[in-house]
């Protein structure tokens, strides 16, 4: 497993997670835990979208170049990005990363939708598997 795209929890939030090397402001969970891409279920989410097997077979592996797992991981996002448009999944921007939770109320998420937080400047795909939005290193 690599250790290339980690995860903080959004402080004040249940269940967004931002990339930990996130340079813009924004408060993560000061208790140091970070989640990987295998945590998050993220390969289940990828098949669920296309329906097979997207994942390149070494994109977790521990000995793959940073650059190289970089190219693939948003060659895959921007893929993920594409499906959505297709299929209705592109969601409206949200203000901010708390608007995202508020959102089981009102306009229940489902797996594979994206949307722009305009706050952060970043993207998010809900992953009905952990209940919870993770960051696309893009934006929509």
């Amino acid at each position: 497993m690599t250790n290339l795209a980690r995860y903080k929890k959004m402080a004040g939030t249940s269940a967004v997670f931002l990339l930990a090397d996130f340079d813009n402001a924004s408060p993560v969970e000061r208790d140091g835990l970070e989640w990987g891409l295998e945590e998050l279920h993220f390969s289940a989410l990828v098949e669920h979208v296309f329906a097979d097997d997207m994942l390149p077979a070494d994109l977790f592996s521990q000995d793959l170049a940073a650059e190289k797992f970089w190219q693939q991981l948003k060659a895959i996002f921007q893929a993920l990005i594409e499906q959505a448009k297709a299929q209705g999944k592109l969601k409206p921007s949200m203000a901010s990363v708390l608007a995202l939770e508020g959102l089981e109320e009102y306009d229940p998420p489902a797996h594979g939708d994206i949307r722009q937080v305009e706050a952060l400047n970043a993207a998010f795909i809900y992953n009905v598997r952990i209940k919870g939005w993770i960051q696309i290193p893009t934006t929509v």
